[in-house]
């Protein structure tokens, strides 16, 4: 059972248990199959009450049936029976139900009735006698009441609106009146049944060049725009209605593409087109909303793939004329900008694009959301066109988010841009939120993170550590606490916990061996400069490598058995010493976050 449409009201007695159904297929001990349907009643009235359908398309044998693209106006009550999807009042009426129970066949099967905007069967186009408003194949005063109650404003139905346009201008109205009258008393013609409203047209487009180098269409490798198997477009015309109606076309097979994929004949199914107004193509169909306007909503989440922007993103349109009976053919012209983003660590030396899992591109306003799986690939983006905008750009890989601020950034329509950032992390974030690209990073004493001492100050917070490794959650103090006895300094660390360098959810102490070796420091590192002259940059002071220091103690001792010595590690010789825990050596506390 296909192709069926119940669009009248359902009526019926003995309502003894309430389970009333829509579109029922049954055949004893044998499976039924029903698809491309509509059941729209206007009403279910059981004795005088109306009912909720229980199941909206039932076989009966529902295991081994197959009940495929079928549309209801209706919720059913039961999840037991294939219920349909629902076709809500706009889709019905924009052209999108029509669309979906055509279901991309060439034999022209379901129309939109150009009268009352709903979908309807194009046999009953064909079969409709003009002047026989009442159905009962005889034009006479009968049909007559029928139109004028329909000018007084009762509802017709959709043959009683088509066969009651005796002039074929789109409606029922007084000249209809007069014209049945004129019919009815002799002095006028029997109406001229209208010619078939519903017609398939072919049209062959191409696109456009661009820009030398532009890297728009790209289903190519070396960035040229071509048209692939499985393209749609849409073509947005006017009715002889006078309403604006989307159609989209067959989707492009092998031998509708020629010119290496730079040209292609689009079929494309419309229904009582106004001939005198142009049409418009839109290309890919994707980017054609209901009503006919641009989809300009399908770029604000994309997934960063060159395949998903080809075939469903990169807007390409123009408008024309009919040339007589048939559409024009024209050139596309590519709407987007197509930017192909690399993004890098805030040094340029660590590619991070093949980390990335998400990314959003404002410019002041839209704000164009990427959600990817991460993969090697350049990041691609369309976006409407911009003239010396600011933009800004966040990326995050799951746990690390970047941010870059661009000005004056101009990216025009019908070209690609290629463009590689260097990404900078995001300030100020929790200390317990970051990741290792922060290393090097200083921290405040309300528990946050910040690049450097100085932005830290800007925002009225004291920074007072520079992170060293995140692995083991350990960073040292922006500046020595001077030069002390070994006890003394294990206490003088201590004591930062109590004062104004005590810091949020983190605690100081004298950094022992493994800590230490933890941050790096081991007699076999040949490269510790990179940590005694890396608190400067941020705003603090280099530790003291020279022969004068004596080196920095650590909390480890002997034990029981030699109560006097202590492992201190010298940054001049690059060796760790167990010496006198009575000398004088530089402090630098550890904070343990």
């Amino acid at each position: 059972m296909s192709d069926c449409l119940f669009d009248g009201k359902l009526e019926g007695t003995n309502n003894s248990n309430s389970n009333w159904s829509g579109l029922v297929g049954w055949i004893y001990n044998t499976t039924v199959n029903i698809s491309n349907s509509l059941f729209a009643p206007a009403s279910v009235d059981i004795n005088g009450k109306l009912y909720t359908i229980y199941g909206n398309f039932l076989t009966f044998n529902e295991s081994g049936s197959t009940l495929a693209n079928l549309y209801t106006t209706m919720a059913g009550s039961s999840s037991t029976y294939t219920q349909g999807t629902v076709a809500t009042s706009e889709e019905l009426a924009d052209g999108t139900t029509t669309a979906n129970l055509q279901n991309g066949r060439s034999e022209v099967i379901w129309v939109q009735d150009p009268v009352a905007n709903q979908p309807m069967l194009a046999v009953f186009v064909n079969a409709v006698k003009l002047g026989d408003v009442n159905g009962d194949h005889n034009i006479d005063e009968n049909d007559l009441d029928v139109i004028v109650k329909i000018v007084m404003g009762e509802t017709p139905s959709d043959i009683q609106e088509l066969a009651g346009d005796l002039n074929n201008d789109g409606k029922v109205d007084a000249a209809d009146v007069v014209k049945m009258v004129d019919i009815l008393n002799g002095a006028g013609e029997t109406p001229q049944q209208p010619e078939n409203k519903v017609v398939t047209l072919t049209t062959t487009v191409g696109l456009s060049d661009g820009a030398t180098g532009a890297t728009t269409r790209a289903l190519t490798d070396d960035g040229i725009r071509t048209f692939a198997e499985g393209d749609m477009m849409a073509v947005v015309y006017k009715n002889t209605s006078g309403n604006t109606v989307k159609a989209e076309s067959v989707a492009l097979t092998e031998d509708d593409i020629a010119e290496d994929g730079k040209s292609a004949t689009f079929t494309v199914t419309l229904n009582a087109p106004d001939k005198t107004q142009d049409v418009t193509y839109i290309y890919p169909a994707a980017m054609a909303k209901a009503d006919g306007s641009v989809n300009y909503d399908a770029l604000l989440e994309q997934d960063g793939t060159l395949a998903t922007l080809a075939s469903q993103l990169d807007y390409c349109t123009n408008s024309g004329s009919w040339n007589a009976d048939d559409l024009p053919s024209l050139t596309l012209e590519n709407q987007l900008a197509i930017c192909a983003y690399t993004l890098k660590n805030s040094t340029g030396s660590s590619e991070i694009t093949n980390t990335i899992m998400g990314m959003t591109i404002s410019d002041g306003t839209y704000n164009y959301t990427v959600s990817r799986s991460p993969v090697d690939d350049p990041i691609y983006v369309a976006i409407r066109p911009v003239t010396n905008a600011d933009i800004e750009i966040t990326a995050t890989d799951g746990s690390t988010n970047y941010i870059k601020s661009l000005t004056g950034k101009t990216y025009a329509a019908n070209n690609g841009y290629n463009i590689s950032l260097k990404m900078q992390l995001t300030y100020p974030i929790a200390l317990s939120n970051v990741t290792s690209p922060y290393i090097g990073s200083v921290i405040t004493t309300d528990g946050n993170v910040y690049a450097t001492v100085g932005d830290a100050a800007t925002d009225g917070e004291t920074a007072v550590a520079q992170i060293i490794t995140v692995a083991h959650h350990l960073a040292l103090a922006l500046e020595d606490e001077g030069s002390m006895e070994w006890s003394e300094a294990i206490s003088a660390c201590s004591a930062k916990n109590g004062t104004s360098d005590a810091v949020t959810g983190a605690s100081w102490r004298l950094p022992s061996v493994d800590d230490w070796e933890l941050m790096g420091v081991t007699d076999t590192n040949m490269t510790l400069g990179d940590l005694i002259n890396g608190f400067a940059s941020v705003g603090g002071v280099n530790m003291d490598a020279s022969r004068e220091a004596g080196g920095y103690w650590s909390s480890t001792d002997n034990g029981p058995e030699d109560e006097d010595d202590a492992w201190f590690f010298d940054f001049f010789t690059n060796i760790w010493y167990n010496y006198g825990k009575n000398i004088g050596r530089k402090v630098r506390a550890c904070l343990d976050f």
